[in-house]
């Protein structure tokens, strides 16, 4: 199956307070990693990603965190708790209930061709080290297809989520780097 997705300029990035039902995507690459007191469930789809959190807080009370990037054309639930489009580079700290917090930077950015190409060569080596990993198939306008690949840390009540999607046709990267963080 071929998928190519929207063009950089479609995309939008939404914060839920609940995970968002999967028939809303195209899954090309998940993961899921537990802990004690947590899950993190981590996807590349056609359109971008999506990671939602489960945390169970200290009071004994369950909380959901969903951070998704797609197209602003998609058909997405109502009411998401923060929305963004992307437009160079942004930095949000955001309170997504009493005790749970995400701090994310997130940059659209236009390369020469050559680091282009090399950031391109990059991201796919470090898809023989660790992370989800995706490669696009060519979209008509150009020969190459992009990149999507996400790297996870996880740690006693924090996790940092990093995303790189490129965009060959425009030589564009868009990146997100979020922690979440709870008490």
């Amino acid at each position: 199956m071929i998928i190519t997705r929207p063009c950089i300029s479609e995309l939008t990035f939404l914060y839920y307070d609940r995970p968002v039902h999967p028939e809303f995507f195209q899954f090309v690459a998940t993961r899921t990693t537990e802990r004690n007191h947590y899950s993190l469930t981590s996807a590349l789809t056609s359109t971008g990603h999506i990671v939602t959190l489960k945390i169970t807080m200290a009071d004994g009370k369950t909380r959901f965190v969903s951070e998704v990037v797609t197209s602003a054309h998609f058909e997405m639930p109502d009411s998401p708790m923060s929305a963004f489009r992307f437009k160079g580079k942004q930095h949000e700290m955001i309170r997504l209930s009493d005790h749970l917090y995400v701090e994310t930077t997130f940059d659209r950015e236009v390369l020469e061709l050559h680091a282009y190409m090399a950031l391109q060569a990059e991201l796919s080596k470090a898809n023989e080290l660790d992370g989800l990993f995706y490669h696009f198939g060519p979209n008509g306008r150009i020969a190459m297809g992009g990149l999507s690949y996400m790297t996870l840390e996880t740690w006693y009540k924090r996790v940092r989520v990093r995303a790189y999607h490129t965009f060959p046709e425009s030589y564009r990267v868009l990146t997100t780097d979020s922690v979440f963080y709870w008490m």
